[in-house]
Protein backbone atom coordinates (compact mmCIF):
# COMPACT_ATOMS: atom_id res chain seq x y z
CA UNK A 1 0.00 0.00 0.00
CA UNK A 2 1.51 3.53 -0.77
CA UNK A 3 1.97 5.94 1.77
CA UNK A 4 -0.66 8.35 -0.39
CA UNK A 5 -3.65 5.79 0.02
CA UNK A 6 -3.34 5.32 3.74
CA UNK A 7 -3.28 9.16 4.40
CA UNK A 8 -6.36 9.21 1.94
CA UNK A 9 -8.15 6.59 3.75
CA UNK A 10 -6.96 7.71 7.20
CA UNK A 11 -8.46 10.90 6.22
CA UNK A 12 -11.45 9.88 4.96
CA UNK A 13 -12.46 6.97 7.24
CA UNK A 14 -12.39 9.80 10.29
CA UNK A 15 -13.72 12.67 8.30
CA UNK A 16 -16.90 13.29 10.53
CA UNK A 17 -14.88 13.24 13.44
CA UNK A 18 -12.32 15.21 12.68
CA UNK A 19 -14.08 18.54 14.07
CA UNK A 20 -14.85 17.04 17.31
CA UNK A 21 -11.08 16.13 17.08
CA UNK A 22 -9.88 19.28 16.73
CA UNK A 23 -11.83 20.93 19.51
CA UNK A 24 -10.05 19.19 21.91
CA UNK A 25 -7.05 18.59 20.39
CA UNK A 26 -5.03 21.49 22.30
CA UNK A 27 -1.66 20.45 20.57
CA UNK A 28 -2.05 19.30 16.75
CA UNK A 29 -0.01 16.14 17.26
CA UNK A 30 -3.01 14.96 19.48
CA UNK A 31 -5.12 15.46 16.88
CA UNK A 32 -5.39 12.07 15.88
CA UNK A 33 -5.79 10.60 19.06
CA UNK A 34 -8.42 12.57 20.45
CA UNK A 35 -10.56 11.41 17.13
CA UNK A 36 -9.83 8.11 17.22
CA UNK A 37 -10.78 8.39 21.06
CA UNK A 38 -14.21 9.73 19.48
CA UNK A 39 -14.57 7.55 17.18
CA UNK A 40 -14.37 4.29 19.84
CA UNK A 41 -16.67 6.36 22.29
CA UNK A 42 -19.25 6.97 19.78
CA UNK A 43 -19.29 3.29 18.23
CA UNK A 44 -19.41 2.05 22.19
CA UNK A 45 -22.49 4.26 22.72
CA UNK A 46 -24.29 3.82 19.37
CA UNK A 47 -23.97 0.12 19.84
CA UNK A 48 -25.27 0.74 23.68
CA UNK A 49 -28.13 1.59 22.18
CA UNK A 50 -28.80 -0.45 19.22
CA UNK A 51 -28.34 -3.48 21.56
CA UNK A 52 -31.66 -1.92 23.52
CA UNK A 53 -33.45 -2.35 20.28
CA UNK A 54 -36.04 -5.55 20.98
CA UNK A 55 -34.53 -7.87 18.22
CA UNK A 56 -32.58 -11.07 18.10
CA UNK A 57 -29.12 -11.07 19.50
CA UNK A 58 -27.35 -12.25 15.90
CA UNK A 59 -29.13 -9.95 14.27
CA UNK A 60 -28.08 -7.30 16.19
CA UNK A 61 -23.85 -9.13 16.40
CA UNK A 62 -23.97 -9.08 12.57
CA UNK A 63 -25.69 -5.44 11.99
CA UNK A 64 -23.16 -4.11 14.43
CA UNK A 65 -20.15 -5.94 12.01
CA UNK A 66 -21.89 -4.96 9.18
CA UNK A 67 -21.39 -0.89 9.79
CA UNK A 68 -17.93 -0.51 10.69
CA UNK A 69 -17.25 -3.20 7.59
CA UNK A 70 -19.12 -1.01 4.78
CA UNK A 71 -17.64 2.32 5.94
CA UNK A 72 -14.00 0.78 5.85
CA UNK A 73 -15.12 -0.60 2.46
CA UNK A 74 -16.34 2.42 1.23
CA UNK A 75 -13.78 5.01 2.61
CA UNK A 76 -10.64 2.71 1.43
CA UNK A 77 -12.37 2.60 -2.31
CA UNK A 78 -12.35 6.28 -2.18
CA UNK A 79 -9.19 6.48 -1.08
CA UNK A 80 -7.72 4.13 -3.52
CA UNK A 81 -8.98 6.40 -6.88
CA UNK A 82 -8.10 9.36 -5.06
CA UNK A 83 -4.70 8.13 -4.17
CA UNK A 84 -4.53 7.00 -7.70
CA UNK A 85 -6.22 10.30 -9.88
CA UNK A 86 -4.27 12.58 -11.47
CA UNK A 87 -2.29 15.32 -9.17
CA UNK A 88 -0.30 17.70 -11.27
CA UNK A 89 1.04 20.73 -10.79
CA UNK A 90 1.15 23.16 -13.73
CA UNK A 91 3.09 26.60 -12.86
CA UNK A 92 2.26 29.93 -14.17
CA UNK A 93 3.96 30.88 -16.93
CA UNK A 94 7.49 32.39 -16.75
CA UNK A 95 10.34 33.91 -18.55
CA UNK A 96 13.80 32.37 -18.55
CA UNK A 97 15.78 35.75 -19.50
CA UNK A 98 19.18 34.43 -20.86
CA UNK A 99 17.41 32.48 -23.58
CA UNK A 100 14.26 34.56 -24.04
CA UNK A 101 12.18 31.33 -23.46
CA UNK A 102 8.49 31.64 -22.21
CA UNK A 103 7.85 28.46 -20.41
CA UNK A 104 5.57 26.63 -17.67
CA UNK A 105 6.98 24.22 -14.50
CA UNK A 106 5.56 21.06 -14.15
CA UNK A 107 4.99 18.66 -11.11
CA UNK A 108 3.83 15.07 -11.78
CA UNK A 109 2.26 13.48 -8.76
CA UNK A 110 2.37 9.78 -7.29
CA UNK A 111 1.03 8.39 -11.00
CA UNK A 112 3.36 8.09 -14.05
CA UNK A 113 1.78 9.69 -17.04
CA UNK A 114 2.19 10.98 -20.41
CA UNK A 115 1.64 14.37 -21.36
CA UNK A 116 1.50 16.93 -24.11
CA UNK A 117 1.13 20.30 -24.45
CA UNK A 118 0.03 21.67 -27.55
CA UNK A 119 -0.95 25.60 -28.68
CA UNK A 120 -3.86 25.25 -30.29
CA UNK A 121 -5.29 29.76 -31.12
CA UNK A 122 -2.91 32.26 -31.60
CA UNK A 123 -4.93 35.25 -31.53
CA UNK A 124 -3.63 38.89 -32.30
CA UNK A 125 -4.19 42.69 -30.67
CA UNK A 126 -6.95 43.56 -33.67
CA UNK A 127 -8.51 39.85 -33.39
CA UNK A 128 -7.02 38.43 -36.36
CA UNK A 129 -7.13 34.66 -35.57
CA UNK A 130 -3.29 33.02 -36.61
CA UNK A 131 -4.15 29.62 -36.15
CA UNK A 132 -0.96 27.98 -38.07
CA UNK A 133 -2.44 25.99 -40.26
CA UNK A 134 -3.20 23.50 -37.19
CA UNK A 135 -2.06 23.01 -33.60
CA UNK A 136 1.78 22.96 -32.54
CA UNK A 137 3.19 21.60 -29.74
CA UNK A 138 5.95 22.83 -27.50
CA UNK A 139 8.75 20.81 -26.25
CA UNK A 140 10.31 19.56 -22.54
CA UNK A 141 13.22 21.26 -22.00
CA UNK A 142 16.54 19.94 -21.13
CA UNK A 143 15.18 16.95 -23.08
CA UNK A 144 15.75 15.43 -27.10
CA UNK A 145 13.02 16.15 -29.24
CA UNK A 146 12.01 12.48 -28.95
CA UNK A 147 10.91 12.92 -25.55
CA UNK A 148 7.23 11.82 -25.38
CA UNK A 149 6.26 13.19 -22.13
CA UNK A 150 6.58 9.77 -20.05
CA UNK A 151 7.25 11.49 -16.57
CA UNK A 152 7.94 9.26 -13.85
CA UNK A 153 5.40 9.00 -10.12
CA UNK A 154 6.94 12.86 -8.83
CA UNK A 155 8.97 13.97 -11.52
CA UNK A 156 9.45 18.00 -12.79
CA UNK A 157 10.15 19.34 -16.00
CA UNK A 158 9.86 22.30 -17.82
CA UNK A 159 8.06 22.76 -21.01
CA UNK A 160 9.03 25.43 -23.43
CA UNK A 161 6.44 27.20 -25.54
CA UNK A 162 7.75 29.96 -26.96
CA UNK A 163 11.24 31.78 -27.96
CA UNK A 164 11.85 35.25 -28.68
CA UNK A 165 13.64 35.51 -32.02
CA UNK A 166 15.85 38.16 -34.05
CA UNK A 167 14.62 37.79 -37.57
CA UNK A 168 17.50 37.96 -40.03
CA UNK A 169 16.71 40.08 -42.92
CA UNK A 170 14.73 42.97 -40.93
CA UNK A 171 16.14 42.71 -37.31
CA UNK A 172 12.69 42.81 -35.56
CA UNK A 173 12.17 40.46 -32.16
CA UNK A 174 9.58 38.32 -32.89
CA UNK A 175 7.73 35.08 -30.88
CA UNK A 176 8.33 31.56 -32.28
CA UNK A 177 6.82 28.57 -31.34
CA UNK A 178 9.67 26.21 -30.19
CA UNK A 179 8.29 23.21 -31.07
CA UNK A 180 9.87 19.45 -30.56
CA UNK A 181 7.55 18.80 -34.42
CA UNK A 182 10.13 18.87 -37.04
CA UNK A 183 9.06 20.17 -40.94
CA UNK A 184 11.23 21.23 -43.66
CA UNK A 185 9.91 24.58 -44.28
CA UNK A 186 10.74 26.07 -40.91
CA UNK A 187 13.55 27.50 -38.76
CA UNK A 188 15.65 25.31 -36.93
CA UNK A 189 17.22 25.13 -33.40
CA UNK A 190 18.55 21.81 -33.52
CA UNK A 191 16.16 19.24 -33.30
CA UNK A 192 13.14 21.75 -32.91
CA UNK A 193 11.44 23.86 -35.02
CA UNK A 194 10.78 27.60 -34.92
CA UNK A 195 7.57 28.60 -35.78
CA UNK A 196 6.69 32.23 -36.79
CA UNK A 197 3.42 33.31 -33.99
CA UNK A 198 3.88 36.99 -34.37
CA UNK A 199 4.38 39.64 -36.84
CA UNK A 200 7.91 40.59 -38.40
CA UNK A 201 7.60 44.36 -37.95
CA UNK A 202 8.94 46.80 -34.96
CA UNK A 203 7.73 46.10 -31.42
CA UNK A 204 5.57 49.18 -31.46
CA UNK A 205 3.53 48.03 -34.21
CA UNK A 206 2.99 43.95 -32.48
CA UNK A 207 0.21 44.25 -30.14
CA UNK A 208 -0.70 41.97 -27.39
CA UNK A 209 -0.72 38.62 -28.96
CA UNK A 210 -2.81 35.60 -26.65
CA UNK A 211 -2.28 31.88 -27.15
CA UNK A 212 -4.89 28.95 -26.22
CA UNK A 213 -2.59 25.92 -25.22
CA UNK A 214 -3.86 23.00 -23.79
CA UNK A 215 -1.98 19.71 -21.74
CA UNK A 216 -3.37 16.35 -22.64
CA UNK A 217 -2.62 14.16 -19.63
CA UNK A 218 -2.25 10.07 -20.05
CA UNK A 219 -2.45 7.63 -17.37
CA UNK A 220 -2.11 4.74 -20.03
CA UNK A 221 -2.41 1.63 -17.82
CA UNK A 222 -5.65 3.10 -16.41
CA UNK A 223 -7.01 4.26 -19.77
CA UNK A 224 -7.77 7.38 -18.91
CA UNK A 225 -7.03 11.18 -19.41
CA UNK A 226 -7.42 14.17 -18.57
CA UNK A 227 -7.34 17.69 -20.42
CA UNK A 228 -6.55 21.29 -18.70
CA UNK A 229 -6.31 24.35 -21.25
CA UNK A 230 -4.84 27.98 -20.26
CA UNK A 231 -4.80 31.21 -21.99
CA UNK A 232 -1.68 33.30 -21.60
CA UNK A 233 -1.03 36.89 -23.14
CA UNK A 234 2.34 38.69 -24.37
CA UNK A 235 2.73 42.22 -24.97
CA UNK A 236 5.59 43.60 -26.53
CA UNK A 237 8.11 45.70 -24.44
CA UNK A 238 10.92 46.83 -25.71
CA UNK A 239 12.72 47.84 -21.85
CA UNK A 240 11.67 44.13 -21.16
CA UNK A 241 14.86 42.20 -21.42
CA UNK A 242 12.97 39.25 -23.25
CA UNK A 243 11.27 41.80 -25.60
CA UNK A 244 7.77 40.95 -24.69
CA UNK A 245 6.36 40.48 -21.13
CA UNK A 246 3.59 38.50 -19.87
CA UNK A 247 0.03 40.18 -19.56
CA UNK A 248 -1.93 38.07 -18.34
CA UNK A 249 -2.40 33.97 -17.55
CA UNK A 250 -5.17 31.89 -16.77
CA UNK A 251 -7.18 28.52 -16.85
CA UNK A 252 -9.90 29.18 -19.39
CA UNK A 253 -12.30 25.79 -18.79
CA UNK A 254 -12.73 22.96 -16.30
CA UNK A 255 -10.41 20.78 -16.52
CA UNK A 256 -12.05 17.62 -18.57
CA UNK A 257 -11.71 13.65 -18.08
CA UNK A 258 -11.61 10.96 -20.90
CA UNK A 259 -11.68 7.19 -21.62
CA UNK A 260 -8.37 6.20 -23.77
CA UNK A 261 -10.20 3.56 -26.41
CA UNK A 262 -9.21 0.42 -26.47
Amino acid sequence: MSSRFLHEWNHLFFAPLQVLGRLTAVVKPLEPITTALFGVGIYAGLSWLFWKIPIAAPWKILLLAVIPIWWASFTAGRAWEISNDFSIFISPLAIDGPTRMFYMRIRNGPVPIQMVGNIVRITGAKGDDRRLGRSWEGHWRDQPASFNGDLAALEEEDYGWLHVREQLASGNSTLCVYSRETTPWHARAGDHSLVSASLDVPLHEQGTVTFEVVFDCKIPSQKRGKIFRRTFSLAPDANSPARYVIVSDEETAPIRSYRLSD
